[in-house]
């Protein structure tokens, strides 16, 4: 006898297992299909060859495909092919999206005013539906291992349509304590299985790969970061705000662990209420209307862990930032001289600085201070702007062990042969770090662990 069964959505190896004893494979031409989010079942369904990946649908696919649920085999009238291949694209290829929106385009006037102003509101559209597009995709999150739960929500604080660096997502992730240390392993490379699991887990589009094949930059579809938000805020993770009026920016904030602006540059922040229990702060709004005094002392911040205000353009450095013992990712853009000060920041794991970073006296490159070397728990240095560097490695070989031991990557703007040869000849230990120039126009020059 011969069969074919189709198993949709399939979540459990286990239960996989127990299927498959129950059909053995008689070489009469039978087949089981099986679809699932889940990569690792994919593979262990057929090992012998790879799964196949359905990607999402073209702008011309999710048309074809919205037509044909509202009109069936009758072609859409003239006047609403415009709007309705707009709504389509608006679902980013996203089936599940296609059908939910099919469904209330099905239920109104056929008319243009009516499907532009759908047209305008696919999101809301989809989040609020009866049949819930939302709840469907959250049968993924709520499938995922407990540590992994709070990387996928974390992803959410970046505003929509953004290309994630993987290596400041892994960064921040390790500056929030979510990832666990394993003895044979470094913080990097189990951000990095943590973020292949949740590509594995269909829950995080792939978007840029680097030659070697490891992936450089990553995004979430749009309806998988409204599902993000969603189950943040009804966990009180994390609070992203971006309406424009005063009363946007006091909604919601007050429970909130951790914060993200993206507000419009002209929004007032200024009626915004003290949360000094916030963790995290991260502005992604360019030029926005925050001053220093507004940070530290209106929304009084106290235990941050993670302060990125790369768009945020102060005059001077904010000495309040020293008081924050607990700060381990610090992101700046900064047009005055760094303090020396800042190694008083012990826990600090990521120092993030874009320049033009001018000495006040001169107005040449700055120097990078020794102290700063010193720090204890420092593992990544990112500069953008041309700095000098000061010889670290004239001081006790307890240093240079400190050195070898955390510091991961160095990336600065620097001419790239000066650098290679005064750190060969200060310090020839360093056999085994590895000096790697990026491309001519960035004028970088990134110095890691090889």
């Amino acid at each position: 006898m011969r069969y074919m069964i189709v198993m949709d959505d399939m979540w459990s190896i286990d239960a996989w297992n127990d299927v498959k004893r129950c059909f053995p494979d008689d070489k009469n031409g039978s087949r089981i299909v099986v679809t699932t989010r889940f990569m690792e079942l994919a593979t262990n369904v057929s090992p012998k060859k790879p799964p196949h990946c359905m990607n999402l649908l073209s702008a011309e696919q999710s048309w074809e495909l919205l037509e044909m649920l509202i009109f069936g085999t009758a072609s859409c009238p003239q006047e609403l092919v415009g709007v309705g291949k707009k709504i389509a694209k608006r679902c980013r290829g996203l089936p599940l999206a296609i059908v939910v929106v099919a469904g209330v385009l099905s239920r109104v006037i056929r008319e243009y005013n009516y499907w532009n102003n759908i047209a305008e509101e696919v999101s809301s559209v989809v989040s609020t539906d009866p049949e819930n597009c939302l709840d469907i995709l959250a049968l993924s999150y709520n499938y995922l291992p407990h540590h992994l739960k709070a990387c996928f929500l974390y992803m959410g604080i970046f505003p929509e349509d953004c290309e994630i660096e993987v290596s400041k997502l892994i960064n921040l992730w390790a500056a929030e304590g979510f990832l666990y240390l394993d003895s044979e392993k470094q913080l990097e490379q189990i951000g990095e299985d943590y973020l292949e699991d949740l590509i594995g887990r269909s829950l995080v589009l792939v978007e840029k790969k680097r030659f070697g094949g490891e992936v450089k930059t990553c995004r979430l579809h749009d309806f998988l970061r409204e599902l993000c938000l969603k189950e943040a805020q009804k966990e009180n993770f994390m609070h992203v705000i971006q309406r424009r009026s005063a009363k946007g920016v006091q909604t919601g904030m007050r429970n909130q662990r951790r914060l993200s602006f993206h507000l419009d540059p002209y929004s007032d922040v200024s009626a915004a209420p003290a949360i000094p229990h916030v963790s995290s702060f991260l502005c992604f709004t360019l030029g926005a209307n925050i001053v220093p005094d507004i940070l530290f002392f209106q929304l009084g911040f106290k235990l941050l862990r993670v302060l990125d205000i790369f768009f945020l353009h102060f005059d001077y450095f904010p000495d309040q930032i020293l008081k924050l013992i607990h700060l381990r990712y610090l992101a700046l853009n900064v047009t005055y001289e760094l303090p020396a000060s800042v190694s008083q920041l012990r826990n600090l794991q990521t120092l993030v600085i874009h320049g033009p970073w001018l000495c006040q006296e001169s107005g040449g490159s700055p120097t990078l201070l020794l102290e700063y070397w010193n720090m204890p728990s420092l593992r990544h240095v990112h500069i953008t702007a041309a700095c000098h560097l000061k010889n670290p490695f004239t001081v006790q070989d307890t240093f240079l062990v400190h050195l070898l031991q955390n510091t991961c990557k160095l990336s600065i703007q620097y001419n790239f042969h000066v650098a290679q040869r005064k750190f060969s000849v200060s310090c020839p230990i360093l056999r085994n770090w590895e000096f790697v120039k990026l491309k001519k126009t960035t004028a970088q020059t990134v110095c890691h662990k090889s």
